[in-house]
Order: C-alpha cells, then sequence, then structure tokens
C-alpha cells in the first residue's frame, strides 16, 4: 500500500482495535516460516517491526479475522494497493517507492476455498490467489455466442475454427517459462 507511510505505532495500534486480538512481534524471516506453516493467517510489515496476525481456531473465525484486517487497510484511505508477488519490502519498495505497509497472506489450497464456500464462509477479495497453469489469455469469445441458444456442438465447432485461424496466422504462443506480458 503506497502513500506517506504511517507511524508503525498507529497502524499496529488500529489493527490491535479492528482485529481484537493480542499479537506478536517477529523478525521478518520468522513471520515467512511461520506463514509457509500455517500457524498464522498473515503477516503485516510497516517498516518496523513484523506484525504476527494470530489463526482464529476456525474456517468462519479466520474470515472474520482476514476481513477485519482488509477493511483497515481498504476502500482508499489507506492509498493505492497493489497486488505483488514479493514478500521483501525492499524489492517491493523498489518498485513502488512510496510503499507505506506490506501485508503477506497464507496460501489457501482450493480445497480449503471450496470448503469454505459451500459453508458459506466469505473470504475478502485478493487473498485466496491460485495460479492456473496453462491457462489462455486473450481469447475474446463474444458473449452473444456464449448466451446463444446454440448447441455446445456448435460452440465447440466455432471455437475449434478459431483456434484454426489464429494457428495458421502465428497468433498462438506457449511459453514453458514464467512469463510476463506487457499489453499494449
Amino acid at each position: 500500500i503506497p502513500g506517506t507511510p504511517p507511524e508503525p505505532a498507529a497502524v499496529y495500534r488500529k489493527l490491535e482495535a479492528a482485529l481484537r486480538v493480542p499479537f506478536k512481534w517477529a523478525e521478518i524471516e520468522f513471520a515467512r516460516d511461520q506463514l509457509r506453516a500455517r500457524r498464522i493467517l498473515a503477516w503485516v510489515w510497516v517498516g518496523g517491526p513484523t506484525l504476527l496476525i494470530p489463526r482464529a481456531g476456525s474456517a468462519a473465525g479466520d474470515a472474520e479475522r482476514l476481513r477485519r484486517l482488509v477493511a483497515t487497510y481498504a476502500g482508499g484511505a489507506s492509498g493505492a494497493i497493489h497486488r505483488v508477488l514479493s514478500d521483501d519490502p525492499a524489492a517491493v519498495a523498489y518498485s513502488f517507492p512510496d510503499l507505506a505497509m506490506l501485508v503477506v497472506f497464507a496460501a489457501f489450497e482450493k480445497e480449503e476455498v471450496l470448503t469454505m464456500a459451500r459453508r458459506n464462509v466469505r473470504l475478502p477479495a485478493g487473498v485466496t490467489r491460485h495460479t492456473i497453469p496453462g491457462r489462455a489469455l486473450h481469447v475474446n469469445v463474444p458473449l452473444s455466442l456464449l448466451a446463444s441458444p446454440a448447441s455446445t456442438t456448435e460452440k465447440t465447432a466455432w471455437l475449434e475454427a478459431w483456434l484454426r485461424d489464429r494457428i495458421a496466422r502465428n497468433g498462438v504462443r506457449v511459453y514453458d517459462e514464467p512469463t510476463v506480458v506487457f499489453d499494449e
């Protein structure tokens, strides 16, 4: 979250009041280890010690705690929010020089997310990032085709023809390595 760096103590007091739990403090490496081991829900860095966000003991409790955490900075009051891949404050600050706070969430397994959804447990947006291997970008199928009364066979035939055309025009690229695409 970029912006004017807040006073760490003020941020931590705000988080403690919002989450209504006592916090533990740790060095960043310990926080990373705790997160990997899924002993905590998240950690927060505001230029000083790392604040560990403890688990609540149940999926519903964890979700509520995460919603409260996100509510403390979402909504624009804290500045712009950027989703980043790194958990290194120095690396993030390189890309976002006005970095004010870094929040790193525990990873959720697909099955956990599905179970919570079945139980109507709502997680805040942005905490259930999934990596989807082999996903296709820029397919751009017209919604009118998808919503049309055409049969699945007809829609599949349209997609196959579209794909053959793209391949014939060298309009398909597959990358084995992680790739970053800058849209035009």
